[in-house]
């Protein structure tokens, strides 16, 4: 069930509660102190208003996340799937016999159960007593993005509504917690052809006349139409032509990690995507400047948004974090 909230104009930071509205920034806007984490794609809800209801329910699932030790990425995912089902409001109906926040079904608890916040908070947390998983029983829901795990949990009939709440949810974490839940963790590494054959090219460091200063990546040869996956859990920052690079995308990782994907035959991934390792993101080509089809691959050192970072030996980096390439 899709709730309303009260729409507000843009502000420059959370403010204080007036007249019984609480109104929210901008995830976009930063504050000082915060850590510096990969930054999450943009939501539609980003600049939205609260009343002191919404806020109640808030401040108690992440209370609860607290008594559990969830993560502050999991509160964030608790929110997200409450203002997607209710409106964080405990609804006393719903579709058939769904109620409260998360609008859990009977097999989840008693009616009383699932229309108190704390102990609907909990369940969505430990799940439901019919052996519904709660989301601390996903494996490896920290590595899922936000609208990922709160499915696994809610097995919605609209799987990706929870994303555009994404940035309201994270607003709503620091704004009561005190705590940056911006970030993904890069959570496990993979190799970027997946399983392909490939043959190791030109390497980092090489310099000749293919390239106007010494080669930044590690080239992989393949044949044109071989998968191209992300290598870590992260959010796609470039996703278009570029230069001698020809098709290419770039993907924003926990602490400042971008890696590259470079004369790709085809881009399969919008800029502004969540991506998990081993996710599709384009087919091996030979677009850019190219002497035959392959996957060019860079890893970078203290990227931003707008900052390239550093180019480091991509074998190197992969080895150091459990990925292992042959012929190296």
């Amino acid at each position: 069930m899709k709730a309303s909230l009260l729409i507000a104009a843009p502000v420059a930071g959370i403010l204080a509660l007036v007249l019984g509205v609480v109104v929210i920034l901008s995830p976009g806007d930063t504050a000082s102190g915060l850590s510096t984490c990969t930054p999450q794609p943009a939501s539609e809800s980003s600049e939205v208003s609260i009343d002191f209801e919404q806020r109640r329910v808030a401040e108690t699932i992440i209370s609860v996340g607290k008594e559990l030790a969830v993560p502050a990425r999991g509160m964030v995912v608790a929110l997200a799937a409450g203002l997607q089902e209710s409106g964080l409001r405990p609804l006393a109906y719903g579709d058939r016999d769904s109620l409260g926040i998360f609008q859990q079904r009977t097999a989840w608890g008693s009616v009383q159960e699932r229309m108190n916040p704390r102990t609907s908070a909990v369940m969505f947390f430990t799940g439901g007593h019919g052996g519904q998983p709660g989301l601390l029983d996903i494996t490896g829901w920290e590595d899922l993005s936000v609208t990922e795990a709160a499915q696994a949990v809610q097995r919605s009939a609209y799987p990706d509504a929870y994303a555009k709440w994404e940035s309201l949810a994270i607003s709503l974490v620091r704004s009561i917690a005190g705590y940056d839940a911006s970030c993904i963790g890069a959570g496990t590494w993979v190799f970027p052809l997946d399983d392909a054959a490939y043959v190791l090219t030109a390497s980092f460091g090489d310099c000749g006349g293919h390239w106007d200063d010494c080669h930044t990546g590690q080239d992989f040869a393949a044949p044109t139409g071989t998968p191209v996956v992300a290598a870590g859990q992260g959010v796609v920052v470039f996703a278009e032509s570029n230069g001698a690079y020809g098709n290419a995308v770039r993907i924003l990782h926990a602490e400042g990690i971008a890696t590259w994907y470079a004369h790709l035959s085809r881009i399969e991934i919008p800029q502004g995507t969540s991506v998990r390792p081993g996710q599709v993101i384009g087919l091996v080509g030979s677009t850019g400047n190219s002497t035959g089809p392959h996957l060019h691959f860079e890893v970078r050192l203290h990227a931003t948004r707008t900052a390239l970072g550093t180019p480091i030996d991509p074998p190197r980096w992969l080895h150091g974090h459990g990925v292992q390439i042959e012929g190296d």
